[in-house]
């Protein structure tokens, strides 16, 4: 049995807030930031086989060529099952191994890296994990605890 691909998506400027909760699932995702046209968008998700998302009627009605999904931009419980059901996204693929800001797949830190973490979280706290496009670093904190959670209540919306 061959390992399934797991889906890869690009965003329209209005559901950036989406992509980046896919982000933090794990999954490839790129958010445009209000540069391209709907035009361009649609070509770039059909070169690189992403499915775009939209809360754009007019664009989700075009002629295109990409796989378009209509998302509402303001409802959670609606679009966490949408993706679920039409793109098989599970919200707890593999939680923070991305970048939040540029999608990069994130690296254990090094331990000149873990030297610039806060004393409390070096000593105590799991290793960090490293973005080399954006140079950031991060860390589990009190955040990851709520993060974690929103990503199990989209999961559980979409198990409902």
């Amino acid at each position: 049995m061959s390992e399934k691909t797991q889906p890869t998506f690009l965003c329209d400027a209005m559901l950036g807030h989406v992509g980046r909760r896919l982000r933090s699932a794990g999954y490839d995702t790129l958010i445009d930031g209000g540069k391209l046209s709907d035009d361009e968008l649609l070509k770039q998700a059909c070169n690189e086989s992403r499915l775009f998302l939209t809360c754009d009627e007019e664009v989700h009605q075009m002629p295109r060529g990409a796989d378009v999904l209509y998302l509402p931009e303001n409802d959670e419980e609606s679009w966490a099952v949408k993706l679920a059901r039409n793109a098989h996204v599970d919200w707890m693929l593999a939680p923070f191994t991305r970048c939040l800001d540029c999608n990069t797949q994130l690296a254990p830190a090094s331990e000149d890296q873990r030297a610039l973490m806060p004393e409390n979280i070096k000593k105590y706290g799991p290793p960090g994990i490293y973005c080399r496009t954006c140079d950031k670093l991060y860390w589990e904190g009190s955040h990851t605890d709520r993060m974690r959670a929103r990503l199990q209540k989209l999961k559980d919306l979409a198990n409902a």
